[in-house]
């Protein structure tokens, strides 16, 4: 974790999320705090991508079990698209903080609108299918993908609304910035798989954080540290064309 003057953002003091390329054991979990399924929603990434990293950077997971490919991805080498299924839209800059939105709309008949947005601008749409882009009340993962196709970087905010924006509510969002996005703001400051965004804390004090059975850390050997998760090298080419 580092602060937002360090990372360029401005406000000095507010944490922003470093984070590393990630294997199939990293990400970060999100609990929207659902009762239900939703199939039509809104995430929202304040991210910077350090240059020097290139093919795909896992964006969302909707699963906890990363189990697969991931739903939305960068792609690209110093100039980033975004999306899925070889359709990556826009170009997001290395070395500079964007906000990243994502509109999923259900259209009823198995298939959804996935509305794609750069500093609140509209940079494409594709179909997708709904089955693939639907969010659990268990969660899901961000910055996560199966076979460690990620990126490092910085996270200064995420949010999820599970409702799907419109383009006027997008581009009223803005930019980048320290501030909580409006609305469902916050920030995803653990370096862990730990829930966010934290519960609030009872009236002795106890927060309530846990870790999801999902994704458990390993207990480590009697007498001995936990490892620290292993780095990928590099990363390898989509597996799975038709999904990446």
């Amino acid at each position: 974790m580092t602060t937002a003057a360090a990372a360029g953002l401005g406000e000095p003091g507010r944490p922003v999320l470093q984070f590393d390329a990630a294997d199939a054991a990293g990400g970060h979990v999100v609990d929207p705090g659902l009762a239900a399924a939703a199939t039509s929603f809104t995430l929202v990434y304040d991210l910077l991508i350090p240059a020097g990293q290139s093919g795909y950077g896992g964006l969302a997971q909707f699963g906890t079990q990363n189990g697969d490919d991931a739903e939305l991805f960068l792609n690209g080498d110093g100039s980033f698209g975004i999306g899925i299924s070889g359709q990556y839209d826009g170009a997001v800059a290395a070395d500079a903080w964007v906000r990243l939105a994502f509109a999923v709309e259900d259209r009823g008949d198995g298939s959804s609108v996935l509305s794609k947005y750069i500093d609140g601008a509209l940079a494409g749409t594709q179909v997708v299918e709904t089955g693939r882009f639907t969010v659990g009340p268990e969660g899901f993962l961000i910055l996560a993908d199966n076979d460690g196709e990620t990126f490092g970087g910085y996270l200064a905010n995420f949010a999820f609304a599970a409702t799907a924006l419109d383009a006027a509510a997008v581009a009223a969002l803005g930019g980048a910035t320290a501030e909580a996005i409006p609305g469902r703001g916050g920030r995803e400051t653990r370096r862990s798989r730990r829930q966010w965004p934290p519960p609030r804390p009872d009236r002795d004090g106890n927060d309530g954080l846990r870790r999801s059975p999902a994704v458990r850390d390993p207990a480590p050997a009697p007498g001995r540290a936990a490892p620290a998760p292993p780095r990928r090298a590099g990363r390898p080419e989509c597996r799975a064309p038709p999904r990446c």
